[in-house]
Parts: C-alpha cells; sequence; structure tokens
C-alpha cells in the first residue's frame, strides 16, 4: 500500500487535530492522576510498550491521546527520546526477581508452584451494573496465604536440564552493559544482534507479540511446543 502526496492541508490539518481535542473533552490533573491510580494495567502496558518507566506521564500520554493505545505509546515515546540517558540498569536475576504471577502451560507441579497472582482469567466476562447506579464497589478482603510468598522461584528450565531433559547452556563470557546495543537510540542493521531482537519484542505491541506468540505454538502431530514458564 502506497500513499499518495497531497499539497495545501495546513488548514485541514490543523482543524483535524482541534476536532480531534473537542471530541476527547478537557482533561485536568485530577483526571490524569486518577487515570494512574485506577488503571494500573493499562498503565504498566503504556510505559513497557514505550520503553519508559513514568507512571505518571503514561498517565497524561493515555488522557492526552483519548485513550487510544497506539496514540500513547508514540507520545511517551516521543518524550523519551528528547532525554538524556543517565544510568544503565543492572540485569535482573530470575530467581532473585519479585514474581507477582507465575503460569506453566507445560507442566501441572513445576518447583515453586503456580503463582496465579492478580488475573481474571477464571472469572465471569460479567459487568458490574450497579456501578453504573451510583453504588460504590463491593470488594470482597483478599484472604491472607497459609505461609507468605518465598522470595524467589527457581526456573523451571533449570530444573529441566537437571533432569537431562533439555541441553545446558554454553559458557557464556560476562558482557558490559555499556556495550549492549539500545534499539531506543541505534538504528536497527540486518542482520539483528540478539539484543535487538528481544528489545524490539518487548517493546512491540502487546496484542501483536501474543499472537506471535501463539502462532508459533500451533504445531503439527508431535510437534506442539508449550509455554514453559
Amino acid at each position: 500500500m502506497a500513499y499518495v502526496a497531497t499539497r495545501g492541508g495546513e488548514n485541514a490539518i490543523q482543524q483535524a487535530e482541534r476536532l480531534f481535542h473537542e471530541l476527547r473533552g478537557t482533561l485536568s490533573g485530577d483526571y490524569v492522576r486518577s487515570l494512574m491510580e485506577t488503571m494500573p494495567y493499562l498503565i504498566d502496558r503504556v510505559m513497557g510498550e514505550a520503553s519508559l518507566y513514568a507512571p505518571e506521564l503514561a498517565a497524561l500520554a493515555i488522557a492526552q491521546s483519548g485513550g487510544d493505545l497506539y496514540e500513547a505509546v508514540l507520545l511517551l515515546r516521543a518524550y523519551r527520546s528528547t532525554q538524556p540517558r543517565l544510568f544503565y540498569a543492572k540485569p535482573v536475576v530470575p530467581e532473585e526477581m519479585l514474581t507477582v504471577r507465575r503460569i506453566s502451560a507445560a507442566f501441572k507441579d513445576i518447583p515453586g508452584g503456580q503463582i496465579l497472582g492478580p488475573t481474571l482469567d477464571y472469572s465471569h466476562r460479567l459487568l458490574n451494573m450497579a456501578i453504573l447506579d451510583a453504588e460504590m464497589e463491593n470488594k470482597t478482603p483478599v484472604e491472607a496465604a497459609d505461609q507468605p510468598a518465598p522470595t524467589g522461584y527457581p526456573r523451571v528450565a533449570d530444573w529441566q536440564r537437571g533432569q537431562g531433559l533439555v541441553a545446558p547452556l554454553p559458557e557464556q563470557s560476562a558482557v558490559d552493559p555499556q556495550s549492549i546495543p539500545d534499539v531506543t537510540r541505534d538504528p536497527i542493521m540486518f542482520p539483528t544482534p540478539r539484543a535487538h531482537r528481544l528489545q524490539s519484542l518487548a517493546r512491540a505491541d502487546t496484542g501483536g507479540t501474543l499472537s506471535l506468540g501463539y502462532a508459533s505454538m500451533r504445531g503439527y502431530g508431535l510437534t506442539h511446543p508449550t509455554v514453559n514458564e
């Protein structure tokens, strides 16, 4: 598909933008803060795809774009491109990472157990109509677990390697964090290094990445890969 260049449309563009703002309504700091407090998962998604941890700015981008996630991500990415790089994050050690949700589609019993975390995956999809009648949401308090959750969980792949089910990892030399290419600052050159591919997947549209993952799991016959962890 190609786009045809046009001329003389500056006024039309300005009016189209004004119409967008008119239909969106008036914004305020209180409205942005309410989004930040009541839409945590949406805020996380926009920050993840924009590659910038800034909850308040993510809420502002959502409000300014009228809820258009694609536009909100572009707004936050544009802001990020104007900021200097001050620090480098330390590599994450999965065994020491705070785990909120941990599901394995490959095994029923995994070391450390399955952790559902906050999810609606197993709930009935029913609208709470009472809220529209100005009633406060009736929340049932969360019951405390019999014992506190562990601070870390062993990786399923490590358990598989210990059982001889997966080939051991080759020796890997230490990498200087500053030498890792940054897809937000360096242009992608083909063939792309592994770091660029992983970064692009991490910043990609969540729905598109999910579809790609499910598409790669559609096997045939004995070929049926599953999500390990």
